[in-house]
């Protein structure tokens, strides 16, 4: 234990399953949280995972202990002890050359090299990772697990400006966003199938709200994934910020067809949730919301694609509502009309625009 170079708040070497030489409560503790299984392609791997400061700060992070686990027996049918084929040896423990790739607190994304070829359906990787405390000294965080199942199939899920499409690094509670959620092969193609059941959390065990309700409800997906390059897309909304101010998004999922189930997993990229400017996020049902319908026609009048919206606003600009449905539709020339619900079609309450989706 002492060679992983694992160091006590205080700074001192580790003693494994000892109270800490300095004694009481630990001033920093900083934690490893897996975001996605360790995803491999060929002999590459991809980890995600946020590197969390529970209590105190750390700076300069740095990994110290980086090792795969790799090819780990499996039998639903052992149990403890009494399973001899269930040893790791070490020939299942190997280094992993420390990736160029700057860890940082918050998301974290890289790709290694796998050091041996993974030939069956579990593994993990263990990490150590060491910085600096607010009282000057060096110490670690707890170990890190991150773990490794073999899939063939993944959801990519993004977080979203409702005026730009572009993925959001950082949310303030309060406002709505889109939540896009895709099906993939292991390949990088689109799985041509609806994923249903799909289900929605947050990875700090708060609730996503979905906007599309009055008054607001826990985001679900009760028409799952559907398998184009569209995919999913909702109106959502953070409402509660985590204690380290970082949040991301997990989906899970099943395509079931017969006997045949595959599973399916994602998660978005961790993101600063950022409190609400106001002293509480306004309950929907308390803002003056409309609703509006967004027609799309043809140059020659005829309907393509419709889209209803909710707004507090009295006035929609095209540019805040084209771009996110740009996707379902092919690029062409278009006219846009907005309209009011529940009102006769008025030069107030009725605007047209000529736009070009590229």
């Amino acid at each position: 234990w002492p060679a992983s170079g694992v160091l006590d708040p205080d700074g001192s070497a580790a003693d494994l399953g000892a109270i800490s030489q300095g004694g009481g409560k630990p001033a920093e503790v900083a934690t490893i949280i897996p975001t996605m299984p360790v995803m491999i392609s060929g002999n590459s791997a991809t980890v995600t995972f946020e590197l969390s400061q529970r209590i105190g700060t750390m700076t300069a992070p740095a990994i110290k202990l980086h090792r795969w686990v790799g090819n780990l027996p499996y039998d639903m049918n052992a149990w403890s002890s009494n399973w001899a084929a269930g040893v790791i040896t070490a020939a299942n423990v190997n280094d992993v050359a420390v990736p160029a790739t700057p860890v940082v607190i918050g998301s974290n994304t890289y790709t290694f090299t796998m050091p041996a070829a993974q030939t069956t359906s579990y593994a993990f990787l263990e990490m150590i990772i060491k910085g600096t405390g607010s009282n000057s000294l060096p110490y670690t965080s707890t170990v890190g697990i991150i773990p490794f199942r073999k899939l063939d199939y993944k959801f990519v899920v993004d977080v979203l400006d409702p005026a730009t499409d572009a993925v959001l690094a950082e949310v303030q509670a309060g406002d709505t966003v889109i939540l896009r959620i895709r099906a993939y092969k292991a390949d990088g193609t689109i799985f041509p199938n609806t994923v249903k059941p799909a289900d929605v959390r947050l990875q700090s065990g708060f609730t996503l709200f979905s906007t599309d309700a009055n008054p607001m409800v826990a985001l679900t997906l009760p028409n799952g994934v559907p398998g184009t390059s569209f995919g999913s897309r909702s109106n959502a909304m953070f409402t509660q910020v985590p204690a380290d101010g970082l949040e991301s998004v997990v989906v899970s999922g099943q395509w079931i067809n017969g006997t045949n189930v595959l599973p399916f997993l994602g998660s978005s990229a961790g993101m600063k949730i950022l409190p609400s400017q106001a002293k509480s996020v306004i309950p929907m049902v308390n803002r003056n919301l409309k609703e509006f319908t967004v027609a799309f026609f043809d140059l020659r009048g005829r309907l393509v694609y419709t889209h209803a919206i909710r707004s507090s606003t009295s006035m929609l600009r095209p540019e805040k509502l084209v771009s996110p449905l740009k996707l379902g539709i092919p690029p062409a020339a278009y006219l846009v009309q907005i309209s009011e619900k529940g009102k006769q079609s008025s030069r107030r309450n009725h605007q047209v625009y000529k736009l070009m989706l590229r």
